[in-house]
């Protein structure tokens, strides 16, 4: 038999595999886990400590593994981390002024540098006008790992400003790297707290993160 058929044939089996077993993973079926990816709360890190290699990363919503397979999520352990949500609006900021993932995030990094001159007006005048919410790098945290009344979803939640310590604790779970390399990261070195100039842009954070401040306990020094 032609062996670039069998390579083929191969490569479709694979494929279909995946997308019957979406949205779990092969990796996280194998380990009886699941992650919560939230994006800019260092998953990548803790992927490639873990040693997975997962592309497509896929940040999806606790009820999207629940509503494939109720007996696969409660009997998985579920974990997700998440970050301070200041920090974490300026992070993606910078992360899509810089070309986000250059592929499906270019047009909306595009506008986002034409339109806001700088970050206190894209908090203003964009997250806080209701125009620049869209995709998955603004929504709130809660989403991700609460149901409609707050309940969390997850056994564990891990914080980024604790990263060491909770992978540490996660290590009786998981088969994990304890040593986390930052990765995906903005080329910035500013503390978050130095980009917010005016008031109403720290104000606008904390009413549109309501629960996440609430829920993490977050502050914003």
């Amino acid at each position: 038999m032609n062996l670039k058929y069998l390579v083929k044939e191969k490569m479709y089996i694979e494929k279909l595999s995946s997308w019957l077993l979406f949205p779990y993973k092969t990796w996280m079926i194998n380990r009886k886990i699941i992650f919560i990816h939230i994006p800019k709360t260092a998953g990548t890190s803790i992927l490639h400590a873990m040693n997975v290699q997962d592309r497509p990363r896929l940040h999806l919503p606790w009820y999207i593994y629940h509503e494939k397979s109720r007996a696969r999520f409660e009997r998985y352990f579920k974990f997700a981390f998440v970050r301070n949500p200041w920090d974490r609006a300026f992070s993606a900021y910078n992360y899509l002024i810089q070309g986000g993932n250059k592929t499906t995030d270019k047009n909306y990094s595009f506008w986002l540098q034409k339109s806001f001159p700088d970050f206190d007006s894209f908090v203003i005048d964009g997250l806080g006008a209701g125009i620049a919410r869209s995709g998955l790098l603004f929504a709130p945290q809660a989403n991700f790992i609460t149901d409609g009344s707050g309940i969390f979803k997850v056994d564990f939640i891990g914080k980024l400003e604790s990263i060491t310590e909770d992978i540490q604790k996660l290590s009786t779970h998981l088969s994990i790297d304890t040593k986390i390399k930052k990765l995906n990261h903005s080329r910035r070195e500013l503390d978050y707290r130095f980009a917010y100039k005016k008031n109403e842009s720290i104000e606008i954070i904390s009413e549109l993160y309501a629960q996440d401040v609430k829920l993490f306990h977050y502050f914003f020094d």
